[in-house]
């Protein structure tokens, strides 16, 4: 049977937790800490400002770069951190605002398998998409759901235990919708469509 990799990152150092999160000060976190193949990178700053946010190897050499000198309006955002191809070890996000300060945490990259029909098995898609506002989301239990534009700014933020979630109150357009659970454990992430 074919084996593929899957990667999983495990935050080791972290010098912003969720709980720390707040919105009046500019932020860094990335979660869920424990996931497999990819994790969300959470920011949010003050005021309107131009910001730099990349992904470095513990050499300092950067294996990502999602913002370079970028205005952006104050508010929340987050961006998906996908490590497919990444060498176990520690990996660095930092959070360059205005170059006059720097955000940063560190995370954990090590590699697992697992064959390929137990990883279809387990992927479970968001539906239906496009959707005219009412979107079923197939998972069990309490899960936090949250709503980014394609620039990453987050529209919408939620905790539901029910499996349908409405967007009747968001605008037409793209959407990339993230399902985690209670525990932050990554269920989903997809772009949606939403027409009315």
């Amino acid at each position: 049977m074919k084996k593929i990799k899957i990667v999983a990152l495990l935050t080791i150092l972290c010098n912003l937790t969720l709980s720390s999160f707040a919105t009046n000060q500019d932020s860094l976190y990335v979660s869920p800490i424990t996931f497999d193949s990819m994790t969300t990178i959470h920011f949010y700053i003050a005021e309107n400002d131009t910001i730099t946010l990349q992904v470095f190897d513990r050499w300092g050499h950067v294996i990502r770069n999602y913002f370079q000198d970028t205005v952006l309006t104050s508010g929340s955002y987050s961006v998906i951190f996908l490590a497919d191809s990444l060498p176990n070890g520690v990996y660095f996000v930092g959070l360059f605002i205005n170059s006059t300060k720097h955000l940063s945490t560190s995370v954990y990259h090590y590699a697992m398998e697992i064959s390929e029909n137990e990883l279809i098995n387990q992927k479970q898609l968001i539906y239906p998409n496009p959707t005219t506002g009412l979107l079923t989301i197939p998972y069990e239990g309490v899960k936090n759901v949250v709503i980014t534009d394609l620039c990453g700014k987050i529209i919408k933020k939620m905790t539901v235990t029910t499996k349908t979630v409405s967007l009747f109150d968001l605008n037409s357009g793209t959407y990339i919708v993230t399902i985690t659970s209670d525990k932050e454990q990554l269920f989903s992430t997809q772009k949606i469509d939403l027409t009315k």
